[in-house]
Protein backbone atom coordinates (compact mmCIF):
# COMPACT_ATOMS: atom_id res chain seq x y z
CA UNK A 1 0.00 0.00 0.00
CA UNK A 2 2.65 2.11 1.12
CA UNK A 3 4.60 1.53 -2.56
CA UNK A 4 0.82 2.62 -4.23
CA UNK A 5 0.89 5.46 -2.58
CA UNK A 6 4.47 6.47 -3.45
CA UNK A 7 4.27 5.89 -7.06
CA UNK A 8 0.68 7.88 -6.79
CA UNK A 9 2.62 10.64 -5.63
CA UNK A 10 5.08 10.37 -7.98
CA UNK A 11 2.90 10.29 -10.99
CA UNK A 12 1.12 13.32 -9.70
CA UNK A 13 4.26 15.30 -9.28
CA UNK A 14 5.18 14.61 -12.53
CA UNK A 15 2.15 15.24 -14.44
CA UNK A 16 2.06 18.75 -12.68
CA UNK A 17 5.72 19.60 -13.37
CA UNK A 18 5.11 18.72 -16.82
CA UNK A 19 2.11 20.80 -16.79
CA UNK A 20 3.51 23.88 -15.50
CA UNK A 21 5.85 22.87 -18.09
CA UNK A 22 4.10 22.93 -20.71
CA UNK A 23 2.07 26.27 -19.68
CA UNK A 24 4.98 28.25 -20.24
CA UNK A 25 6.63 26.29 -23.38
CA UNK A 26 2.83 27.51 -24.94
CA UNK A 27 2.79 30.51 -23.13
CA UNK A 28 0.62 30.59 -20.76
CA UNK A 29 1.84 32.69 -18.25
CA UNK A 30 1.93 32.19 -14.15
CA UNK A 31 1.32 35.02 -11.99
CA UNK A 32 3.56 37.65 -11.88
CA UNK A 33 5.14 37.76 -8.29
CA UNK A 34 5.81 41.51 -7.04
CA UNK A 35 9.27 42.38 -5.98
CA UNK A 36 11.12 44.66 -4.49
CA UNK A 37 15.06 45.56 -4.65
CA UNK A 38 16.17 46.88 -1.05
CA UNK A 39 19.62 47.96 0.26
CA UNK A 40 20.42 46.35 3.84
CA UNK A 41 21.84 48.97 6.53
CA UNK A 42 23.68 46.25 8.45
CA UNK A 43 25.51 43.79 6.36
CA UNK A 44 25.92 46.00 3.47
CA UNK A 45 24.68 44.99 -0.37
CA UNK A 46 21.82 44.91 -2.36
CA UNK A 47 18.67 42.56 -1.86
CA UNK A 48 15.13 41.54 -3.34
CA UNK A 49 12.63 39.75 -1.93
CA UNK A 50 9.48 38.47 -3.48
CA UNK A 51 6.61 39.50 -1.30
CA UNK A 52 4.20 36.55 -2.04
CA UNK A 53 6.79 33.95 -0.67
CA UNK A 54 8.96 36.04 1.68
CA UNK A 55 12.07 35.19 0.25
CA UNK A 56 14.83 37.33 0.42
CA UNK A 57 17.82 36.92 -1.54
CA UNK A 58 21.07 39.58 -2.39
CA UNK A 59 21.54 40.71 -5.51
CA UNK A 60 24.65 42.66 -4.86
CA UNK A 61 27.25 41.65 -2.10
CA UNK A 62 30.03 44.07 -1.19
CA UNK A 63 32.26 44.77 1.52
CA UNK A 64 31.62 48.62 0.21
CA UNK A 65 28.50 50.88 1.13
CA UNK A 66 26.18 50.77 -1.33
CA UNK A 67 22.44 52.07 -1.58
CA UNK A 68 19.93 53.57 -3.48
CA UNK A 69 19.08 50.66 -6.17
CA UNK A 70 16.57 51.07 -8.62
CA UNK A 71 15.25 48.39 -10.74
CA UNK A 72 15.36 48.57 -14.80
CA UNK A 73 11.79 48.73 -16.63
CA UNK A 74 12.79 45.13 -18.04
CA UNK A 75 13.56 43.79 -14.65
CA UNK A 76 17.15 42.72 -15.97
CA UNK A 77 19.31 45.75 -14.47
CA UNK A 78 19.78 47.56 -11.18
CA UNK A 79 21.26 50.62 -10.93
CA UNK A 80 22.77 51.96 -7.39
CA UNK A 81 25.41 54.42 -5.52
CA UNK A 82 28.27 53.29 -4.02
CA UNK A 83 29.20 55.84 -0.95
CA UNK A 84 32.26 54.15 0.61
CA UNK A 85 34.41 56.02 -0.74
CA UNK A 86 34.89 60.20 -0.30
CA UNK A 87 32.03 59.92 -3.46
CA UNK A 88 29.21 59.10 -4.30
CA UNK A 89 29.47 56.92 -7.54
CA UNK A 90 26.87 55.32 -9.59
CA UNK A 91 27.04 51.72 -10.88
CA UNK A 92 24.97 49.17 -13.23
CA UNK A 93 25.32 45.32 -12.37
CA UNK A 94 22.70 42.73 -14.42
CA UNK A 95 20.01 41.68 -11.59
CA UNK A 96 22.21 38.65 -10.55
CA UNK A 97 24.75 41.27 -9.43
CA UNK A 98 27.19 40.54 -12.46
CA UNK A 99 29.03 42.65 -15.13
CA UNK A 100 29.28 45.71 -12.63
CA UNK A 101 29.27 48.94 -14.94
CA UNK A 102 30.73 52.60 -13.20
CA UNK A 103 28.44 55.07 -14.67
CA UNK A 104 29.83 57.91 -13.18
CA UNK A 105 33.22 58.90 -10.90
CA UNK A 106 33.70 63.62 -12.32
CA UNK A 107 36.31 65.03 -9.98
CA UNK A 108 34.89 66.92 -7.11
CA UNK A 109 31.33 65.14 -7.87
CA UNK A 110 29.23 62.82 -5.97
CA UNK A 111 26.27 61.02 -7.95
CA UNK A 112 22.95 60.08 -6.03
CA UNK A 113 19.43 58.89 -6.50
CA UNK A 114 19.49 56.70 -9.73
CA UNK A 115 15.92 56.79 -11.26
CA UNK A 116 15.48 54.65 -14.34
CA UNK A 117 12.78 56.39 -16.95
CA UNK A 118 9.72 54.04 -18.00
CA UNK A 119 10.98 53.16 -21.25
CA UNK A 120 14.76 51.89 -20.26
CA UNK A 121 16.24 54.99 -22.03
CA UNK A 122 17.31 57.28 -19.33
CA UNK A 123 18.64 57.12 -15.85
CA UNK A 124 18.27 60.36 -13.86
CA UNK A 125 20.24 61.27 -11.02
CA UNK A 126 21.33 64.23 -9.23
CA UNK A 127 24.97 65.75 -8.86
CA UNK A 128 26.50 67.55 -6.52
CA UNK A 129 29.90 69.79 -6.97
CA UNK A 130 31.80 70.69 -4.56
CA UNK A 131 33.35 74.51 -5.62
CA UNK A 132 36.26 76.19 -3.26
CA UNK A 133 34.87 78.19 -0.19
CA UNK A 134 31.73 77.67 -2.04
CA UNK A 135 28.04 75.78 -1.32
CA UNK A 136 27.83 72.55 -3.30
CA UNK A 137 25.59 73.24 -6.36
CA UNK A 138 23.29 70.34 -6.72
CA UNK A 139 21.82 69.77 -10.76
CA UNK A 140 19.89 66.83 -12.60
CA UNK A 141 21.78 64.96 -14.61
CA UNK A 142 20.53 62.62 -17.53
CA UNK A 143 22.08 59.69 -18.65
CA UNK A 144 21.53 58.17 -21.84
CA UNK A 145 22.01 54.00 -21.58
CA UNK A 146 22.52 53.80 -25.39
CA UNK A 147 24.62 56.00 -26.36
CA UNK A 148 26.21 56.93 -22.37
CA UNK A 149 26.13 60.15 -22.75
CA UNK A 150 25.09 63.24 -20.19
CA UNK A 151 22.65 65.92 -20.01
CA UNK A 152 21.99 68.55 -17.56
CA UNK A 153 18.53 69.15 -16.93
CA UNK A 154 18.55 71.93 -14.46
CA UNK A 155 21.75 73.46 -13.38
CA UNK A 156 20.94 76.55 -10.44
CA UNK A 157 22.86 78.09 -7.73
CA UNK A 158 20.11 78.95 -5.77
CA UNK A 159 18.19 76.03 -5.39
CA UNK A 160 19.30 72.25 -4.77
CA UNK A 161 17.92 69.22 -6.84
CA UNK A 162 17.32 66.29 -5.44
CA UNK A 163 14.46 63.20 -4.64
CA UNK A 164 13.55 62.50 -7.92
CA UNK A 165 10.89 60.34 -9.64
CA UNK A 166 9.41 59.68 -13.16
CA UNK A 167 6.06 60.14 -14.77
CA UNK A 168 4.64 56.63 -15.84
CA UNK A 169 4.75 58.03 -19.56
CA UNK A 170 7.82 58.96 -19.01
CA UNK A 171 7.55 62.41 -19.82
CA UNK A 172 7.93 64.16 -16.08
CA UNK A 173 10.40 64.01 -13.51
CA UNK A 174 9.29 65.25 -10.24
CA UNK A 175 11.87 66.59 -8.06
CA UNK A 176 12.13 68.64 -4.55
CA UNK A 177 13.74 72.19 -4.60
CA UNK A 178 15.15 73.55 -1.85
CA UNK A 179 15.50 77.50 -1.34
CA UNK A 180 18.01 78.18 0.84
CA UNK A 181 16.74 82.23 1.32
CA UNK A 182 13.21 80.64 2.01
CA UNK A 183 14.61 77.77 4.15
CA UNK A 184 11.88 75.82 2.59
CA UNK A 185 11.47 72.94 -0.05
CA UNK A 186 9.04 72.31 -2.32
CA UNK A 187 8.17 69.58 -5.21
CA UNK A 188 7.94 70.78 -8.65
CA UNK A 189 8.22 68.53 -12.44
CA UNK A 190 10.23 69.14 -15.39
CA UNK A 191 9.28 68.24 -19.03
CA UNK A 192 11.54 66.08 -20.19
CA UNK A 193 10.96 67.50 -23.52
CA UNK A 194 10.31 71.05 -23.48
CA UNK A 195 12.35 71.51 -19.93
CA UNK A 196 9.17 73.24 -18.40
CA UNK A 197 9.56 73.58 -14.74
CA UNK A 198 5.39 73.07 -13.36
CA UNK A 199 4.99 73.56 -9.07
CA UNK A 200 3.30 70.31 -8.02
CA UNK A 201 3.36 70.65 -4.27
CA UNK A 202 3.77 73.97 -2.08
CA UNK A 203 3.65 74.33 1.76
CA UNK A 204 4.59 76.39 4.14
CA UNK A 205 5.99 72.77 5.34
CA UNK A 206 9.31 71.29 3.33
CA UNK A 207 7.43 68.72 0.92
CA UNK A 208 9.61 66.16 0.08
CA UNK A 209 9.86 62.03 -1.52
CA UNK A 210 7.35 62.53 -4.20
CA UNK A 211 6.33 59.28 -5.71
CA UNK A 212 4.17 58.56 -8.64
CA UNK A 213 2.01 55.64 -8.50
CA UNK A 214 2.43 53.89 -11.62
CA UNK A 215 -1.20 54.28 -13.12
CA UNK A 216 -0.48 58.08 -13.21
CA UNK A 217 -3.35 59.37 -10.63
CA UNK A 218 -1.45 59.56 -7.57
CA UNK A 219 1.50 61.31 -6.12
CA UNK A 220 2.79 60.23 -2.80
CA UNK A 221 5.02 62.76 -0.74
CA UNK A 222 6.07 63.47 2.85
CA UNK A 223 5.43 66.49 4.47
CA UNK A 224 6.16 68.44 7.68
CA UNK A 225 8.06 70.49 9.95
CA UNK A 226 8.76 68.72 13.58
CA UNK A 227 5.52 66.36 12.66
CA UNK A 228 5.88 64.99 9.90
CA UNK A 229 3.23 62.80 7.32
CA UNK A 230 3.11 60.91 4.61
CA UNK A 231 0.24 62.61 1.93
CA UNK A 232 -1.08 61.56 -1.67
CA UNK A 233 -1.95 63.95 -3.91
CA UNK A 234 -4.81 63.10 -6.27
CA UNK A 235 -3.53 64.88 -10.12
CA UNK A 236 -6.41 64.97 -11.71
CA UNK A 237 -8.59 67.21 -8.72
CA UNK A 238 -5.52 68.53 -7.27
CA UNK A 239 -6.41 67.32 -3.72
CA UNK A 240 -4.21 66.76 -0.72
CA UNK A 241 -4.90 64.06 1.61
CA UNK A 242 -3.27 63.19 4.41
CA UNK A 243 -2.36 59.23 4.85
CA UNK A 244 -0.32 58.60 8.00
CA UNK A 245 1.42 60.67 10.74
CA UNK A 246 4.94 59.57 10.65
CA UNK A 247 7.59 59.76 13.96
CA UNK A 248 10.94 59.70 13.05
CA UNK A 249 12.09 59.59 9.50
CA UNK A 250 9.34 57.35 7.37
CA UNK A 251 9.25 58.38 3.63
CA UNK A 252 7.75 57.05 0.41
CA UNK A 253 9.82 55.39 -1.46
CA UNK A 254 7.34 53.53 -3.72
CA UNK A 255 4.03 52.33 -4.78
CA UNK A 256 3.16 48.70 -5.70
CA UNK A 257 1.98 47.69 -8.77
CA UNK A 258 -1.49 48.24 -9.54
CA UNK A 259 -1.11 51.37 -7.07
CA UNK A 260 -2.99 50.10 -3.78
CA UNK A 261 -0.05 50.03 -1.53
CA UNK A 262 2.64 52.38 -0.70
CA UNK A 263 6.10 51.42 0.31
CA UNK A 264 7.45 53.36 3.28
CA UNK A 265 11.27 53.25 3.96
CA UNK A 266 13.06 54.27 7.27
CA UNK A 267 17.16 54.18 8.19
CA UNK A 268 16.19 50.52 9.18
CA UNK A 269 12.85 49.18 8.16
CA UNK A 270 10.66 48.90 5.32
CA UNK A 271 7.22 49.06 5.98
CA UNK A 272 3.62 48.49 3.36
CA UNK A 273 0.77 50.82 3.75
CA UNK A 274 -2.74 50.66 2.14
CA UNK A 275 -3.62 53.80 0.23
CA UNK A 276 -7.23 52.80 -0.05
CA UNK A 277 -7.40 51.70 3.77
CA UNK A 278 -5.87 55.21 5.05
CA UNK A 279 -8.38 57.18 2.59
CA UNK A 280 -10.46 56.57 4.68
CA UNK A 281 -9.19 56.57 7.74
CA UNK A 282 -6.73 59.97 7.36
CA UNK A 283 -3.76 60.02 9.52
CA UNK A 284 -5.05 56.36 12.10
CA UNK A 285 -4.32 53.09 9.79
CA UNK A 286 -0.68 51.64 10.63
CA UNK A 287 1.83 50.65 8.25
CA UNK A 288 2.70 46.74 7.74
CA UNK A 289 6.33 45.70 8.50
CA UNK A 290 7.74 44.05 5.67
CA UNK A 291 11.35 44.21 6.23
CA UNK A 292 13.98 44.93 9.39
CA UNK A 293 17.70 45.99 8.35
CA UNK A 294 16.31 47.61 5.11
CA UNK A 295 15.94 50.77 3.13
CA UNK A 296 15.34 52.25 -0.17
CA UNK A 297 12.19 50.16 -1.28
CA UNK A 298 12.16 49.76 -5.25
CA UNK A 299 9.63 47.54 -6.67
CA UNK A 300 10.04 45.73 -9.93
CA UNK A 301 8.42 46.68 -12.82
CA UNK A 302 5.96 43.89 -14.36
CA UNK A 303 6.14 43.52 -17.90
CA UNK A 304 3.69 45.22 -20.12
Amino acid sequence: MTHFWLRTMTITFCGLGLLMAVMVIIGIGLAEEDEIVFSSHHGYGIHRMALTRGLTAPMIVTKSSVSQPDWSPDGEHIAYVDNSASQMILYLADRDGQNTQQLTKLPSSSDYDPKWSPDGRFIVYSTSTTRARQAPVIMLTLFDIRNQTRQPLITTNIFREHMLDWSPDASQIAFVLYSQERANSDIYSIDVNTGAIHTLVSTPNNDEYPVWSPDGTQLAFMSGGIQRGVYVLDTDTQRTTLLYNVSGVLYPSDWTQDSRFLYLSSAFNIYRLDVATCRQNPGSCTPELLIKDGGDARRKPHPP
